[in-house]
């Protein structure tokens, strides 16, 4: 997300900087990517994500560590993936 402009994706700074991560939940690498969230975090993107199928636990873990504040307006529950365009252009909507 390092480029020219505002230091992230877009050349225009008047455009925000989000990151959304749509996820199972289930981690592949041993890590959480809480230090990954917590570096972008710093560099003013904000973060959302979206939990396809996961557990409760899983996401706690995701509104905690990864998210911005506040988490419950940053992340959705999604039973599939046929619900994904539905939340994804609401995220939309609220950062216009």
């Amino acid at each position: 997300m390092d480029n020219p402009g505002d230091g992230h994706d877009r050349e225009d700074v008047g455009s925000p900087d989000i990151m959304v991560i749509i996820t199972d939940g289930a981690a592949n690498t041993g890590g959480t990517g809480e230090a990954e969230a917590t570096a972008a975090k710093a560099d003013s993107i904000e973060i959302f994500a979206v939990g396809v199928g996961i557990s409760t636990s899983a996401a706690d873990a995701l509104k905690a560590l990864i998210v911005s504040p506040p988490p419950d307006d940053h992340y959705f529950d999604s039973a599939s993936f046929s619900d994904l365009s539905t939340i994804l252009a609401g995220i939309v909507a609220c950062e216009e």
